[in-house]
């Protein structure tokens, strides 16, 4: 999953607008969304949400290290739980984290999806991507961009997304056109 968080990759298909493709995109891909929320075991309270997404069918689920961090920290205080697009709310548990690039996998349990598949192009400065994620826990939401190059100055490879990911968003996939998954989002 790391060369996910380094790539981003999109083209505009001629013929159809940019408004027309954020709304197929939207239309087909939205199932693989998750909420990923972070509650706090004794009130239930929901301490802090991120997005996720289906990474493989067995119901493992890529979001970002720092929307279940507190969870690491305090593994007694904190569960996290999963709110799949159709409502339906698991508890999850966490298989394995990469702090550098933000990443962490989750698994539920007895849930069978299909998976967005991952990208494997080489990006061009101007393509189109589509952010896709769960922006101030209003609902499942898409923001269109455009990839820009990746970060000089930054530790890791990090891509330069144009478009407005507000909070909530963290963790969600941004996809190409196609539907493939070019990278996570991260909020800096």
């Amino acid at each position: 999953l790391s060369s996910v968080a380094t790539m981003l990759v999109a083209s505009v298909s001629f013929g159809e607008s940019s408004s027309e493709t954020s709304h197929s995109i939207f239309e087909r891909y939205s199932r693989f969304l998750v909420q990923v929320r972070l509650l706090h075991s004794g009130s239930g309270a929901t301490t802090s949400f991120g997005s996720g997404f289906f990474a493989a069918p067995d119901g493992r689920i890529a979001t970002n290290y720092h929307v279940v961090a507190a969870f690491i920290e305090e593994p007694g205080i904190y569960r996290i739980e999963v709110r799949t697009a159709d409502g339906a709310t698991q508890a999850a548990s966490l298989l394995a984290i990469d702090v550098i690039n933000d990443l962490a996998i989750l698994q539920i349990s007895n849930f069978e999806s299909d998976q967005i598949e991952i990208a494997d192009e080489n990006l061009q400065n101007g393509q189109r991507l589509y952010s896709l994620g769960n922006p101030f826990d209003l609902g499942m939401g898409i923001v269109e961009g455009t990839y820009n190059g990746v970060e000089s100055h930054s530790f890791g490879d990090r891509i330069h997304f144009t478009g407005s990911i507000n909070p909530g968003m963290g963790g969600g996939p941004a996809l190409l056109p196609s539907g493939e998954v070019a990278g996570i989002n991260v909020a800096t």
